[in-house]
């Protein structure tokens, strides 16, 4: 027995069990009453991380306000993030800003999203809400040289990078000049892709190095008493500017730290500084007057050469050695089919045309051959920059399938070529997709994408009068089709004597134009339009004449809906080809 005195510890707890145990038992929890936390929202305490976390290293560059990207963690509030300190205790003013993108338009693009964001501060509801991500802005006093910061309790050490006013005195302008022809710089084709980048902040500085205008930022700091810096515009040379000062100051620090990273790179090897800037501004000539950016779209390996350019602990050699193996994982051009059965040969053979892109800046030799590997062309150059267009016989006599083999500098593509060997049996030959416009991420990366939401299918068929026959049908997701949305059918080979288009829209308008894009739209066509709940529908009877000889018909359609998606088969197209590309379908095989 163990005898408990008065003044025993254990006494003390056992009576303080006691009460409690009794409180507990004279009251009833309100099961159905949830608990509510004391201090609104609180922490994600189950989260293994908790607070405020930045980059393993941070840049800054002398003259302009620091940009460093943030991620609150845990449910780590906004409103706790607090000022930032130097080493030596100084507090400064620091913004934090929420980055979300803006909503892309309806219709996709060549170069994808531009990357345009609008700044949400911190307050806002939508803020911290989706896709979007957290910076901090602030600007350093002129003697925080050589410290770092603290945020939120964390020490951040900082890179920090010369201003690029003074390096510009050292190195010619040459350094970041842009490497393309005035000419091309100026051309309208390629601007119309320039301009939604100088929309966008983190995106705005390729196309200032694509059209010649990266240049050290005109506006020069003023140093105040206190340390801080006043920006004024000394040579009235204004950069563009965004609405917001905090977009403005992400575009110009991006901006800052590619100047000093191509001054250091040409002062270790001004050969691989012109060749980085080569790629890093490839734009390419694709024919009648299309020129379109075709450069690296890994934005993750883009970033790593900035990183690397603008490293301090880096020797020059490293940094030099880094970026020649950036420059030899980019790109050097792409193989793809631009139509299946476009044109015939002597032997009324479907020809397949392929394309062949060359983005360097030295000629590329370039060669096709069937699957098979019955015949060889020759080789032939791919100019520099350019785009050529070759026809090869895809499907020999005996071949298994249709399929060709591109060769492009030291790289093979192969290339199915489906649509040059279909035939047309019981109860039709079936369209069941067709594909939006390429972008160059999937050019690159030889993928398509098919129209999902607002799908288009097809049925070549022949009816009881023998007379073959076209139903397309053309849905909306449910919404009533508006007039503007068009189809438009190419038949023939090119350059034959068959060779036609047929248009047709929902308000009921069917035309022909014969010598496809030459010429003018006439009728009648054995054709009718139908609108129905959520699409329309087009039936045409073929005419017979473009029908050919050996029973093959040739054709090819796109599809631009009320919105201005374009979508075609059997192939994706590029967003400025004005024709579809073609199949040929072998009619002869058809048996009731």
């Amino acid at each position: 027995m163990i005898h408990v005195t008065p003044n025993h510890p254990l006494l003390a707890l056992f009576v303080l069990w006691v009460v409690l145990a009794a409180l507990g038992g004279c009251t009833t929890p309100a099961e159905d009453t949830p608990r509510q936390p004391p201090f609104g929202t609180t922490p994600d305490l189950t989260d293994p991380r908790f607070g405020v976390f930045v980059p393993e290293r941070v840049d800054a560059v002398l003259g302009e306000r620091l940009v460093i990207p943030v991620e609150l963690a845990g449910d780590f509030r906004p409103d706790d993030v607090g000022l930032v300190r130097l080493d030596d205790g100084r507090r400064l003013a620091t913004t934090l800003v929420w980055l979300r993108p803006r909503p892309a338009r309806a219709d996709r693009t060549w170069l994808s999203s531009a990357g345009r964001v609008e700044a949400v501060e911190p307050d806002d509801p939508e803020a911290g809400v989706g896709a979007g991500r957290w910076i901090i802005v602030l600007d350093p006093p002129i003697d925080a040289v050589g410290q770092g910061f603290w945020l939120a309790g964390r020490r951040v050490p900082v890179n920090w990078l010369p201003d690029p006013r003074e390096i510009a005195g050292r190195v010619p302008s040459e350094a970041w000049s842009s490497p393309l022809p005035a000419g091309v710089r100026r051309s309208g084709s390629l601007q119309r892709f320039l301009d939604p980048l100088r929309a966008a902040p983190e995106r705005r500085w390729r196309a200032r190095l694509v059209a010649g205008e990266l240049m050290p930022d005109p506006q020069r700091p003023i140093v105040e008493t206190d340390g801080t810096l006043r920006r004024v515009d000394l040579d009235g040379a204004d950069a563009p500017v965004f609405e917001s000062e905090i977009l403005d100051a992400v575009a110009r620090f991006t901006e800052a730290r590619l100047l000093v990273g191509l001054a250091r790179l040409y002062e270790a090897d001004s050969e691989l500084n012109l060749a980085v800037r080569r790629s890093l501004s490839a734009v390419v000539d694709f024919g009648d007057g299309a020129i379109a950016p075709v450069w690296s779209t890994d934005r993750d390996a883009t970033a790593r050469l900035l990183d690397d350019l603008t490293d301090q602990t880096l020797a020059v050699r490293e940094r030099a050695r880094r970026a020649a193996l950036w420059l030899a994982a980019q790109p050097e051009g792409v193989a793809w089919v631009l139509s299946d059965a476009g044109r015939r040969s002597i032997r009324g053979e479907p020809l397949t045309t392929v394309g062949l892109l060359n983005a360097t800046w030295e000629p590329l030799l370039a060669s096709l051959e069937p699957w098979s590997g019955a015949s060889n062309l020759d080789l032939q150059p791919v100019p520099p920059l350019s785009v050529i267009a070759a026809d090869v016989i895809s499907r020999p006599s005996g071949a298994s399938r249709a399929a060709v083999v591109a060769t492009l500098g030291e790289r093979d593509f192969q290339l199915l070529a489906s649509g040059a060997d279909g035939a047309a049996e019981p109860p039709g030959l079936r369209v069941s997709e067709l594909f939006l416009d390429l972008t160059l991420d999937e050019l690159l990366a030889q993928r398509r994408t098919p129209l999902r939401r607002d799908g288009t299918s097809a049925l070549l068929y022949l009816d009881h009068r023998d007379m073959w026959v076209l139903y397309i049908e053309c849905r909306t997701d449910g919404r009533t089709p508006g007039d503007a949305d068009s189809l438009t059918i190419s038949f023939g080979a090119v350059g034959s004597d068959s060779e036609a288009e047929v248009v047709a829209s929902a308000d009921g308008i069917v035309g022909l134009r014969d010598g496809s894009i030459a010429g003018s739209l006439t009728s009648p066509l054995e054709a009718e339009v139908g609108r129905y709940e959520g699409g329309w529908a087009l039936r045409l009877t073929v005419p017979e004449r473009f029908i050919e000889e050996s029973r093959t018909l040739r054709f090819g359609m796109q599809r631009t809906d009320d919105r201005g998606v374009r979508s075609a088969w059997p192939r994706a197209m590029l967003p400025w080809q004005r024709t579809a590309p073609l199949a040929a379908v072998d009619l002869a095989t058809w048996k009731d």
